[in-house]
């Protein structure tokens, strides 16, 4: 029914009831008493006298319909109102549905076209379409996510093997996008952008920072990452050699199993980062800082670690293999030995140290249970509360090394030169002291002394008995 010819109806409906009540009233309340009045013997004063009392009640009733009918009015009103407000808003979506398909309609069309531009040969086509898809992007953020899946698509399908001629304007462009979209969207956690396996070596990434994105086994050789960052990204067996990343900040990022030999981290800081099983050899790491790191079973053969920091919980080094690594900080000129590298609470259990360069770094209650000693340079290094039980000292030089609080018990120091020692509180208790050299320690009492095993067949400067 049309909605003119419905409400025309209803007011001929109140209409109706109005003049039937109103007939009613007037027929009850004035002519039925009246009648009554007149039909009867009365003198013309007390007719009057009656008639008074009745057209009063005829007008207070038609007061009281009055009412009724303004009452009625509104909420008439009312009804009409509301049932007009529920029609302009089912109108509105209805409109807004229209709006909605039309800009998705639109949306699927510019899609399709900047799709289209994007597989062109020609770069300038590729360009827009890569700029179109970043302004869908912009425009519809239920798009958005999936229109970075394409891109990064994009990126692996043209990044497998070195990239020559127009792909690295191409990825170049995308990468930058990646950028400014990550920057935007914080809320995507959990969520990687999949670069898996892409080779990006040697490309220069200008100002680029990368922030949820998976890349694993991707190949950055001799990549320039100086001075970037790095953030919820995952490198799993990535490839990393001879790789720029100096500078750079990683926090939440994985490399687990990845390969950084010899690669240039110098600067570098890493936040609450995994590199387990890394390969991390020949690289430098000098004046590089780490909180909250995992080193197991990495492996530091050569690596550069001078002036290198490690804050805050324990660092796990646990089966790490620092194989003739350098981690003292020494003038190649004066000898001088520097004391500015800092790997506190450090945990080296079962790790191989073979050769490695300890002179003058901090080591306070560092972990060495089940570590590989051999020729180990540890001269003036803070040693303090750290932990060596049932270690075995190869031919390790421990001259002018601080021990206070340190636990040597059931540790096997043969032979070892502990000259200008600090042995404040030290634990001997059954370490095996045969041929050890103690010329010149500080704070080592006869206790301790006798505390240990072949005592006596160590070199001491003053009388023990």
């Amino acid at each position: 029914m049309p909605k003119n010819q419905e409400k025309r109806i209803i007011v001929f409906i109140w209409l109706g009831n109005f003049l039937l009540i109103w007939y009613l009233i007037s027929l009850h309340f004035y002519w039925l008493p009246l009648q009554s009045i007149d039909s009867t013997e009365l003198t013309q004063k007390e007719r009057l006298e009656l008639r008074n009392p009745v057209r009063t009640t005829a007008v207070q009733a038609i007061g009281v319909l009055i009412q009724f009918i303004g009452g009625a009015a509104v909420l008439f009103t009312f009804y009409f109102t509301q049932k007009n407000l529920k029609i302009t808003q089912k109108n509105l979506k209805i409109a807004e549905k229209n709006l909605q398909a039309t800009q998705d309609k639109q949306i699927t069309e510019r899609f399709t076209k900047a799709i289209e531009q994007l597989g062109s040969q020609e770069l300038s086509m590729c360009l827009g379409g890569i700029y179109a898809l970043e302004r869908i992007a912009e425009e519809s953020e239920r798009d958005s996510w999936p229109i970075m899946e394409v891109l990064a698509a994009y990126v692996c399908s043209k990044a497998k093997y070195r990239n020559k001629g127009n792909n690295i304007p191409a990825i170049q462009a995308i990468l930058d996008i990646f950028n400014r979209y990550n920057k935007r969207y914080r809320k995507y956690e959990g969520k990687y952008l999949n670069l898996k396996k892409v080779n990006l070596s040697k490309d220069l990434f200008d100002g680029v920072d990368f922030y949820g994105l998976n890349l694993s086994n991707a190949d950055f050789t001799d990549a320039n990452l100086s001075k970037r960052q790095f953030i919820r990204t995952n490198f799993m067996f990535t490839n990393f050699t001879k790789a720029d990343l100096s500078k750079t900040k990683f926090e939440e990022v994985n490399f687990t199993n990845a390969n950084l030999s010899g690669a240039n981290l110098e600067k570098a800081e890493f936040k609450e980062v995994n590199f387990t099983n890394a390969n991390i050899s020949g690289a430098n790491l000098e004046k590089a800082e780490f909180t909250n790191v995992n080193f197991q079973n990495a492996n530091f053969s050569n690596a550069n670690l001078v002036g290198m920091k490690l804050y805050y919980d324990r660092a796990d080094f646990s089966g790490a293999n620092f194989t003739d690594t350098k981690i003292a900080d020494v003038d190649k000129y004066t000898k001088q030995i520097y004391l500015t590298t800092q790997i506190c609470q450090a945990d080296f259990k079962n790790t191989v140290l073979n050769r490695t360069d300890f002179r003058g770094v901090n080591l306070i209650r560092a972990d060495f249970r089940g570590a590989k000693l051999e020729r180990t340079d540890f001269r003036n290094a803070i040693l303090d509360n750290a932990n060596f039980e049932n270690v075995i000292f190869a031919g390790s030089y421990l001259q002018n090394v601080s021990l206070r609080d340190a636990n040597l018990s059931g540790a096997n120091l043969r032979g070892a030169y502990f000259i200008n020692a600090d042995f404040e509180n030290t634990n001997f208790s059954e370490a095996d002291l045969a041929n050890a050299d103690f010329t010149g320690a500080k704070n080592l009492t006869q206790q301790q002394i006798k505390a240990a095993r072949s005592w006596k067949e160590a070199k001491f400067d003053f009388m023990v008995s």
